[in-house]
Order: structure tokens, then sequence, then C-alpha cells
């Protein structure tokens, strides 16, 4: 067994080291690091999709804008923090739907090759 020492000193909140997006109550899509990082890279738009009978969110990213584009937000958090932070503001595309997130949750988005877009399956709780 290989013991590893752990030092609150290396811990960042909310830092977990893997690809994934999060979709808050109140609407905001925050992709983490890993995920911007890994697989869109230097994106500052986003184009969002909805399957109302699959409830799949689609979303494409984008280097340039367009008409329908979201943007996304990068904040440089403050100290302490190794990596920026990304998101974007869906709210508005989550009403449209009816969309209800009840709380924060985590998704591993889906790379859908025939439609060059990433899938967030929106599961039953």
């Amino acid at each position: 067994m290989a013991l590893e020492k752990f030092s609150p000193g290396n811990y960042v909140r909310g830092y977990t080291g893997k690809p994934f997006v999060s979709i808050q109550k109140n609407g905001i899509l925050r992709i983490s690091y890993e995920f911007y990082s890994q697989f869109i890279p230097g994106t500052q738009w986003i184009e969002i999709f909805y399957d109302r009978d699959k409830r799949l969110i689609g979303f494409r990213a984008l280097k340039e804008q367009t008409q329908d584009a979201i943007r996304i937000k990068v904040k440089i958090l403050a100290t302490g923090r190794k990596h920026p932070s990304y998101s974007a503001n869906i709210r508005p595309f989550m009403v449209y739907y009816g969309i209800e997130i009840s709380k924060t949750r985590q998704f591993v988005p889906v790379w859908d090759e025939q439609e060059q877009i990433f899938l967030i399956e929106l599961k039953q709780d």
C-alpha cells in the first residue's frame, strides 16, 4: 500500500482535476478549467441546443460570435486559485425550455462526432 500524505495547503476548493461542466440552479453553466483547456481552448462563445424528447442539452464551442452565441466569461480568481473559471449565463435558455435544476449538478459532456457538438444528458432525478 502506498499512502499519500494530504496537505491542506494543496487543496483548492472546487478543483477536481477532471473535465466536467456544471449547471447551477440560477442558470449558470460552469466549465471546468480541465474541460476548457482540453476540449475548447481559446473559445469565447457557445451556441446551445435542446432535445425535448431525449432531455439533451447540446453546446457547440465557437471562437467567433454568431447571432445566437452566448459569451463565455473568464474570471481570474483570487489568490490561491491555480486556474481561471469559465462560465456562461444560460438562464434564458433554461426558462424558455422549462428546464429546472434544483441544485448544482455536474456532468461530463459527450462529444457527438456526427453533429460536432457536446451533449449533456439531463437524467430524471
